[in-house]
Order: structure tokens, then C-alpha cells, then sequence
């Protein structure tokens, strides 16, 4: 069973992933300094979707209706946290194009910073050292269309 529930959102345009660069925070958040999906949580009573919503308006300038979002994946991951010790993830990930947001300027509103991955199997293999396990997971599977592939 999972420690933990997660909601993630695989942020698209057109040609490219949005990731965040997580701040360089050891012992506060889990990879710190490396790429990874914009999400988090999902809180007891809540459903995966709506706390991928929520997510996205805390973290950013967009603000999405839950109905925005398509889930890609949803299982269990094998982590780490924020003081590197194993943990068992059971997450949902959502898929949201920015054009179906209109004109919303996207703004990170926390530490870190975004970042554009081409969605191209060769720039993920080039970024694949400064992203998470999970991140690069996920992308991987997207764009080969697959299920992400994860080890235990």
C-alpha cells in the first residue's frame, strides 16, 4: 500500500514539456535541483484530479477547471523523499495543453524555475541526468506512447 498520494501534471505546449527546476533545498524537498512535474499531494477526501488542479493554481499563474486535465497514468512509484529515504507513491498523472487554457500567461509562484524539454525522445535522453526518476519516466512513456516504465 502507498505512503503517500500524488497528483501530477504533465504541462505541454505545442513542441514542448514544461518542467520546474526544483530549488536547490536539501532536506526540504525530495531531488532537489532536478527537473520534475509540477504537482503534489492529494489531501485525504480529495480526488487526484482536483488536487492536480489545485496544485497547478498554487504553483502557477494558470488555473485550470479539473475537466482541463487528462489522466495518462495513474500507479505506484518507488521514491525517494525529502531526506532521501525510500517511499512507496501511489500517483495519478494529468496531461494539460496549454492551448486549452486560452491566453493565460504562465508564471511560476514558488522557488524554482520552468524549464522547456522538446518532446523528442533524443533532448529527454540529454536531459535525462538533471531529471527525476519519475519525470523522466513519464516522459519517456508519453512520448513513445506507452505506459511510464518505472524499476522496483
Amino acid at each position: 500500500m502507498a505512503e503517500v498520494r500524488s497528483a501530477v501534471v504533465l504541462l505541454h505546449d505545442k513542441d514542448n514539456f514544461i518542467l520546474e527546476r526544483r530549488p536547490d533545498l536539501p532536506g526540504k524537498l525530495a531531488y532537489p535541483g532536478k527537473l520534475q512535474l509540477l504537482g503534489g499531494h492529494v489531501e485525504k477526501g480529495e480526488l487526484a484530479v482536483d488536487a492536480a488542479a489545485r496544485e497547478i493554481g498554487e504553483e502557477t499563474t494558470l488555473s485550470p477547471e479539473p475537466a482541463a486535465l487528462e489522466q495518462v497514468w495513474s500507479g505506484e512509484f518507488e521514491g525517494r523523499d525529502r531526506h532521501d529515504q525510500p517511499i512507496t507513491r501511489e500517483v495519478s498523472v494529468y496531461a494539460l495543453a496549454l492551448t486549452r487554457l486560452g491566453s493565460e500567461t504562465l508564471r511560476l509562484c514558488e522557488q524554482g524555475e520552468l524549464v522547456r524539454v522538446a518532446k523528442t525522445p533524443e533532448t529527454i535522453e540529454e536531459y535525462k541526468d538533471i531529471m527525476t526518476p519519475f519525470a523522466l519516466a513519464v516522459l519517456q512513456g508519453y512520448v513513445k506512447g506507452e505506459q511510464p516504465r518505472f524499476s522496483k
